[in-house]
C-alpha cells in the first residue's frame, strides 16, 4: 500500500509540475508579446539628416506609431512639431505656421531618401511665387545626443 500512495503522490506530482509548467509557458508567452508590441513601438522611430550641400540642413524626427513629426534646423532654436501620413514609399508632413513662421510641408521618398521641402501656404506642389522650395537628400542617423 505505500507503493501505490506513493505512485499517487508520484502522479500527483507529475500533474502539478506540468500545470505550472503550463502556467509558466502563458505568462512567458504573455510577456513576449508585450515586449514585441512595445519593441515595435520604439522601432518605428526613425530619425533623419536632410539637407542640400553646402547647407547644413534640417533633421526629422518620425514617430510612426503616433503618426507625429519633428523637424529640428541646425540654425533654428525651436523644435517644430506636426503631422505625419505614412504611406508605403513616403513619410508626407505638415507643420503648421506660427506668428513667425509660414507652414511647412516635406515629403520624403522612404526607399530613396530623397525629399521635397515647401514653406509658404497651401496648397503646396502648385509651385506658387509665393511659396519656397527645396530638393535634396535624407538620410537615417543614429538617434543619439550629443553634449
Amino acid at each position: 500500500m505505500g507503493t501505490f500512495f506513493g505512485s499517487v503522490d508520484l502522479i500527483g506530482a507529475k500533474s502539478t509540475v506540468l500545470l505550472l509548467n503550463g502556467m509558466q509557458v502563458i505568462k512567458t508567452t504573455i510577456a513576449i508579446l508585450l515586449l514585441a508590441f512595445s519593441g515595435s513601438a520604439f522601432a518605428e522611430i526613425v530619425t533623419l539628416k536632410c539637407g542640400t550641400p553646402p547647407t547644413q540642413g534640417f533633421y526629422l524626427l518620425i514617430d510612426a506609431s503616433r503618426t507625429s513629426a519633428r523637424l529640428v534646423f541646425d540654425v533654428y532654436p525651436k523644435v517644430i512639431s506636426g503631422k505625419l501620413e505614412l504611406t508605403d514609399h513616403h513619410y508626407q508632413m505638415n507643420f503648421p505656421g506660427s506668428a513667425t513662421r509660414h507652414e511647412i510641408y516635406v515629403l520624403v521618398d522612404r526607399i530613396s531618401g530623397k525629399f521635397f521641402y515647401e514653406i509658404g501656404m497651401p496648397p503646396f506642389g502648385s509651385f506658387t511665387a509665393d511659396n519656397i522650395s527645396q530638393v535634396g537628400q535624407c538620410a537615417g542617423i543614429e538617434n543619439e545626443a550629443k553634449p
